[in-house]
């Protein structure tokens, strides 16, 4: 796999800082589906603003992506975005919310979402907080297509956000699907954050498209070694 970095000449110190989220959370449901395209994209997005009808008008809301490991006894997660993805007793339904809505999620417990045919039997929540790291990744980010072009914009996008980084790393090109046309979106991660930074990126992501899953930030092990297209 190819991969590009980018690097920051800023360097300041840090001070006395945050280590957890005041604005917002983590909201992961159980569910039973036996499997999903490789692109849920739009068809989740979609089942989950028919359900929350507010979802699409809170500007922190985010929807993660229902991934499964790219390898996992032998089997290797599929290109091909019709294909099937299998989901374990352990795969979670998780949702960035701002703290105020969290009450208001939890009412989707109980339902069924159709996802293009897929039925989505959706179970208890439980909330975890948004925690600092000084790594994140974001799986899917909207932006060019060319890598160098790519990271340019987002280091652009993060200095305009008052964002201090030492380091961006990106993975391959991956196009996911909307009723518009396609989306060319890419993997991004983003080291050496102050604690401050770490929350606010993972508050407001970076790019649009926040509620089908892209730009939306998590927490990565560490820089070696790293696949940031697979960080499990």
């Amino acid at each position: 796999m190819n991969k590009t970095e980018f690097w920051n000449r800023d360097d300041n110190e840090q001070g006395q800082q945050p280590t957890q989220s005041s604005k917002v959370t983590d909201l992961s449901f159980r569910l039973q589906c036996r499997c999903l395209s490789v692109d849920h994209t739009y068809d989740l997005h979609r089942a989950i603003t028919d359900a929350l009808p507010w979802f699409t008008e809170e500007p922190l809301t985010g929807l993660h992506l229902i991934h499964v490991a790219g390898s996992q006894n032998g089997w290797m997660r599929p290109e091909n975005p019709d294909e099937m993805i299998y989901l374990s007793n352990r795969t979670r339904l998780t949702m960035r919310l701002p703290v105020n809505r969290v009450k208001d999620a939890r009412t989707l417990t109980g339902h069924e979402l159709d996802i293009a045919g897929n039925t989505m039997k959706i179970g208890e929540a439980s909330e975890r907080a948004v925690l600092t790291s000084d790594i994140l990744l974001a799986r899917h980010v909207i932006g060019e297509q060319d890598e160098t072009d790519f990271l340019q914009s987002a280091a652009n996008q993060l200095e305009a956000m008052g964002i201090q980084f030492r380091k961006l790393l990106t993975g391959k090109h991956i196009t996911l699907r909307s009723p518009e046309g396609e989306i060319n979106t890419r993997s991004l991660m983003v080291a050496e954050l102050n604690p401050a930074d770490s929350l606010t990126l993972q508050e407001l992501g970076i790019g649009h498209g926040r509620r089908y899953g892209c730009g939306i930030f998590i927490h990565h092990k560490g820089i070696k070694a790293i696949n940031p297209d697979n960080p499990e």
